[in-house]
């Protein structure tokens, strides 16, 4: 087939038949009308004068999409962990955050990654920073300090006293205190703590 429509070709576009073709079939000499040729791989259009019109048949396969979505990230939990008037004690993490929305004052320190964390036993306070927009985050562990609008005051500074009794004495490892520490914290006597305290310092 594709050398017949060659053949007529040729006889379309130039009106006569060549030569170097041989012997050609009567029918394709005359052509009084315009005739459709089709094959699975070719289509064509023959008209007297003007030659073939026509062109190759490709595939009708529909591609596939695509997608720029489909993935997630886990969670970062960011905010606030401590909030003001809240009691801390060293390493309590007070606020993970991406920047320096709040900054670190007094008995607190940032991370690499901006997470502040308490460095002393105290109540959270948060307040504004001098020529910034930013508040600035303090543990505060005396009572001049901690505001009257803290209702864990009293108790936060009991607290604090604890602490500090219990981290003088585990640095000095008296075994003696440390079985009377224990001792009166089951019974709850906050003065005998504090005499012990004193008496290691």
């Amino acid at each position: 087939i594709h050398t017949n429509m060659f053949v007529l070709r040729r006889i379309c576009t130039s009106g006569r038949v060549p030569s170097s073709l041989g012997p050609v079939h009567p029918t394709l000499l005359s052509v009084p009308q315009p005739y459709v040729f089709s094959s699975p791989s070719f289509s064509a259009v023959l008209q007297p004068g003007l030659g073939v019109l026509g062109g190759v048949r490709w595939a009708t396969k529909k591609s596939g999409g695509s997608s720029k979505n489909g993935r997630d990230s886990n969670p970062k939990y960011l905010g606030v962990k401590r909030f003001g008037g809240e009691y801390v004690i060293p390493g309590n993490i007070i606020v993970r955050q991406r920047g320096t929305k709040f900054l670190p004052a007094k008995n607190v320190k940032i991370g690499r990654d901006h997470t502040i964390y308490a460095v002393e036993p105290g109540v959270v306070h948060f307040h504004a920073t001098v020529g910034k927009l930013n508040k600035s985050i303090s543990v505060l562990n005396t009572s001049e300090e901690i505001p009257s609008k803290y209702l864990i005051k009293q108790k936060a500074l009991q607290q604090v006293a604890h602490f500090n009794a219990y981290r003088d004495i585990v640095r000095r490892k008296p075994k003696a205190e440390l079985e009377a520490i224990a001792k009166a914290d089951q019974e709850g006597d906050t003065k005998t703590i504090l005499t012990q305290a004193a008496a290691v310092q």
